[in-house]
């Protein structure tokens, strides 16, 4: 959970959130596609396993970097503790752009849930969120969605297996390779598609 800043349209307001997120069921860039890139011509098939980890992990950290969504995925998100200065209304980026579909909205003042009508907010653009009469709803919200990837640039593509080829070349370290361990011309390829806007 972290302490997001809400600036600019709203003026200033800090909250807490937390976002939750179900795990793609399969990857955007198939197996073949990557033995074809790493040229793995020895023991493709045990190969496999590995590589279907690496391809995932790469995926959701191209997601993380960009904000976007490459793999359909269920998301929730837990925003507490708001601090309002004589708002009307709340606006804000959903994680991971994309076509949002099931979005429901609900307030939570002291332990109990209450869903907003769908006249109580919308879907600007394609993915900021705005919450209408904001004054007389809580300070604290749930939001859950699902997100499927929408017009995906081909160029990520071009990103995501230089992210696995990072993971690869590194897949005897102790861990996965982290953000500030990849390569300079991985963040090249990927920095095109860098969501301008923080997603709160």
């Amino acid at each position: 959970m972290a302490l997001a800043t809400l600036g600019e349209t709203n003026r200033s307001m800090n909250y807490f959130v937390d976002v939750e997120k179900t795990q793609a069921a399969g990857t955007h860039i198939s197996n073949a596609q990557v033995d074809n890139y790493l040229k793995v011509e020895f023991d493709v098939a045990a190969e496999n396993t590995l590589i279907d980890t690496l391809t995932k992990s790469a995926e959701e950290q191209a997601e993380e970097i960009c904000n976007i969504c490459i793999n359909t995925k269920d998301v929730t998100l837990r925003i507490t503790d708001a601090i309002r200065e004589e708002l009307s209304y709340l606006s804000f980026n959903l994680p991971y752009r994309g076509t949002i579909s099931s979005l429901v909205v609900k307030t939570v003042d002291e332990g109990t849930e209450t869903t907003l009508a769908s006249t109580q907010y919308y879907v600007q653009g394609r993915n900021t969120l705005i919450i209408k009469d904001l004054n007389t709803v809580a300070g604290s919200w749930i939001i859950t969605y699902t997100v499927a990837p929408s017009n995906l640039p081909i160029g990520l593509d071009a990103g995501i297996f230089k992210l696995i080829g990072d993971y690869y070349v590194n897949r005897t370290n102790d861990s996965i390779v982290p953000i500030s361990r990849i390569s300079e011309s991985t963040r090249a390829i990927l920095s095109p598609f860098e969501d301008t806007k923080a997603w709160l």
